[in-house]
C-alpha cells in the first residue's frame, strides 16, 4: 500500500491509503516526467520531415499528436497536401504504426512543395505548415570513381593528354610542347573627336 503524504507546514500532515496499489502513483510521476521532458515546442500536433529530398529518395514525414496533458495520441486520421509550384495537390494519410504516425509518399517530381497537415483532436482541428524540396539528381555525383578509360578517350579526341597523379611533373613540359597553345594578343582601337580631348 503507497500512503500519500502532505506536509502543511506546521508539523502537521495527512497521510491518505485510498490507493491499494502503486499504479496510480507510478502513473502521476510518469506524466509529470513526460510533461516536465516534452521538448520546449508545447504544440500538440507536430510535423517533422526533411527541407530537402532528392529525386530518387522517397519524401517521408513523420507527426506527433498529444492531448492537453501531452500523452501521444494514437489512431487519429492525419492527413496531408502537398501542393508543387504548378499547383498540381498531392493528398495523403498517415499510417500509425508503433505509438507513431509515419508516412511514406514515394518519389515526387523534381520542384518545389508546400504542404498542409491537418487531424482533429480534441474538438479542435489542429493544422500544420512548412515547405521542402525535390532537387534534380545529379549523376555526376553517382560515381564517385574516375574512369580513366573514358578520361583517355576525351582526351584523345579534343587533342590533349591524359596525365597520371604521378607523372605531374611532366605537365608543364606537356604545356611548353604543346603547339596549340599559344599567347593570344587583343588590340583594341577606339576614335573619339578632338573636341573631346582634355589635355593636360
Amino acid at each position: 500500500m503507497v500512503k500519500l503524504e502532505k506536509d502543511f507546514g506546521d508539523g502537521e500532515s495527512i497521510v491518505s491509503d485510498k490507493f491499494e496499489t502503486h499504479e496510480v502513483f507510478d502513473g502521476f510521476v510518469t506524466k509529470m516526467v513526460q510533461y516536465l521532458a516534452s521538448k520546449e515546442d508545447k504544440s500538440p500536433f507536430r510535423v517533422n520531415g526533411a527541407n530537402n529530398f532528392a529525386e530518387n529518395v522517397n519524401v517521408i514525414f513523420d507527426a506527433e499528436l498529444y492531448n492537453s496533458s501531452f500523452e501521444p495520441i494514437a489512431e487519429k486520421d492525419i492527413s496531408i497536401v502537398f501542393k508543387n509550384d504548378d499547383g498540381n495537390e498531392f493528398k495523403y494519410t498517415f499510417s500509425f504504426d508503433n505509438a507513431r504516425y509515419h508516412l511514406n509518399a514515394g518519389q515526387l517530381p523534381v520542384g518545389n512543395y508546400t504542404y498542409v497537415a491537418t487531424v482533429v483532436s480534441e474538438g479542435k482541428t489542429l493544422k500544420e505548415t512548412g515547405e521542402f524540396s525535390v532537387r534534380a539528381l545529379q549523376v555526376e555525383l553517382t560515381n564517385t570513381i574516375a574512369d580513366h578509360k573514358l578520361l583517355y578517350q576525351l582526351a584523345g579526341e579534343h587533342q590533349g593528354e591524359m596525365v597520371y597523379p604521378s607523372d605531374l611533373s611532366r605537365l608543364a613540359e606537356i604545356i611548353d610542347n604543346n603547339n596549340n597553345i599559344s599567347t593570344v594578343i587583343y588590340e583594341n582601337k577606339q576614335l573619339d573627336d578632338l573636341i573631346n580631348f582634355n589635355g593636360c
